[in-house]
């Protein structure tokens, strides 16, 4: 439904040019291409064909995985400014095209076929990043369609566009600042049987997102690593190649750079099956952040959902559904040293699973190291619910949960619950929880511990029925 984040910093990896040894001006065109596509226009076999008139460069990069048209290729054009800087005026992908796919199954191979109505490329970039490189590119009414029996999907996107700049610090280290979006995407999709058909939409998606302090030499030896990445397996299954990649990912991933920040709304989200059943959403909203301060990592996700609606929720429960909620799980102040290496050592041959935890627990075991949900947010009708959560080292190294929880506005909703006979079995739940809170203003507060098996509410043993009020 969305561009995923994992392809998308996939790609961030691929900013490195191929040869930025080489210093003739196709070769230094062939970097710029490289640095501004992600690496997707550095292919070795084919290897790019260059050739110009004057000062005027073409650069052909045949695509010989499309099975259509038979002379496929990226064609750019692109002028040589000042200080080793290229002017690249145009970038163009083939307007239709047809790849084969693996089939599902037993089934036979399938198709994919696409067309491109629009697209438009601009960039100034310099290899080297001694100087920032802008670029801005736009494709519009795009269609996608596959063909794997017995399932059939079609896309189209009104437009795409994204726009950014990438920079260096002069010690081989790059940064990069992106903005993305997206209109009018539809999917559809059907099979051989009606209740296989489905349509998905969405009205727009902007996204953004920046990278810095990106080490340009282990990114290039992780993009090496990732073409051989290890096989899908179980750690303790791995041949000692696979290991030693899998290792190698892991240090590269712990120095790779200093910090990263992705944020992605989506808005008018709808999602219909066999014709009947519907889900909507107003609005999706999905960010991940990280860095690396002194040493130690930190890290959060932001997952929020407004104005959820569905058809299998009935019409005297759809009321309750909340109509916000928000969700930052985090990690802060963890030692990056020490948890690169818990990560080897987890996936080395052998794993002691009892030391592994102790290890885990004492990282967790520090002043500064904090990991848990940060914050939580549920707003129901008239009901506000608020928290947060830790995970915490206990003596003997074993894990314990503290949370924290206040809800305002909850005799109001016991009053909404009370005039719908459908949902009044919900109150006697709701008194119990009520019954356990701690009163603070016109907050109720819950603080739940976790230890040893042994859970308690406001420091009263759940099994024990707190004092009459």
């Amino acid at each position: 439904m969305k561009p995923s984040r994992t392809p998308r910093l996939a790609a961030a990896l691929l900013l490195i040019p191929i040869a930025a040894y080489a210093r003739a001006p196709e070769a230094e065109l062939l970097d710029a291409l490289s640095l501004i596509s992600f690496g997707l226009l550095a292919p070795r076999d084919p290897p790019p064909q260059v050739t110009h008139d004057g000062d005027l460069y073409r650069v052909r990069v045949p695509l010989p995985a499309l099975a259509e048209p038979p002379d496929a290729a990226v064609e750019a054009t692109a002028r040589p400014l000042d200080a080793g800087i290229w002017d690249i005026t145009a970038l163009t992908l083939p307007p239709a095209g047809v790849l084969n796919t693996p089939g599902q199954a037993k089934a036979a191979p399938g198709l994919l076929t696409f067309a491109i109505g629009r697209q438009s490329f601009h960039a100034k970039v310099d290899p080297t990043l001694a100087t920032p490189s802008p670029f801005k590119a736009q494709l519009g009414k795009i269609t996608i369609r596959t063909d794997n029996a017995p399932q059939h999907t079609e896309q189209t996107i009104a437009q795409y566009s994204t726009d950014g700049t990438l920079s260096g610090d002069g010690h081989g280290r790059m940064n990069a600042h992106v903005l993305g979006a997206l209109t009018n995407w539809l999917i559809t999709g059907a099979g051989d049987k009606p209740s296989d058909s489905f349509s998905l939409s969405m009205r727009s998606a902007a996204v953004r997102y920046t990278v810095e302090g990106m080490d340009r030499a282990r990114a290039e030896h992780l993009r090496a690593t990732l073409q051989n990445r290890p096989a899908a397996a179980p750690a303790q299954d791995l041949s000692p190649a696979d290991r030693e990649r899998l290792h190698a990912m892991i240090d590269d991933f712990g120095a790779l750079l200093t910090r990263f920040d992705l944020d992605e709304t989506i808005e008018g989200v709808r999602f219909e099956a066999a014709g009947s059943n519907r889900f909507e959403l107003g609005s999706v909203r999905l960010g991940l952040a990280g860095d690396l301060r002194d040493g130690r990592v930190n890290a959060h996700l932001d997952i929020g959902v407004a104005d959820p609606s569905a058809t299998i929720v009935p019409p005297e429960y759809a009321a309750l559904m909340p109509h916000l909620v928000t969700i930052r799980p985090a990690v802060s102040g963890v030692r990056g040293e020490a948890l690169t290496q818990w990560l080897r050592d987890a996936t080395a041959e052998g794993a002691d699973a009892t030391a592994l935890q102790t290890r885990a627990m004492a990282l967790l075991d520090d002043p500064q190291a904090r990991v848990g949900v940060e914050s939580l947010l549920i707003e129901t009708g008239p009901l506000t619910v608020q928290g947060s959560a830790r995970l915490v080292a206990l003596p003997g190294n074993t894990p314990g949960y503290s949370v924290h929880l206040t809800a305002r506005g909850l005799d109001a909703m016991m009053a909404t619950l009370q005039q719908n006979p459908n949902a009044i079995q919900l109150i006697p739940m709701i008194f119990l929880a009520k019954g356990m809170a701690k009163p603070q203003g016109d907050l109720l507060v819950w603080d739940i511990n976790y230890a040893n098996g042994a859970v308690t509410v406001n420091n009263l043993p759940l099994a024990q029925p707190p004092a009459r009020r």
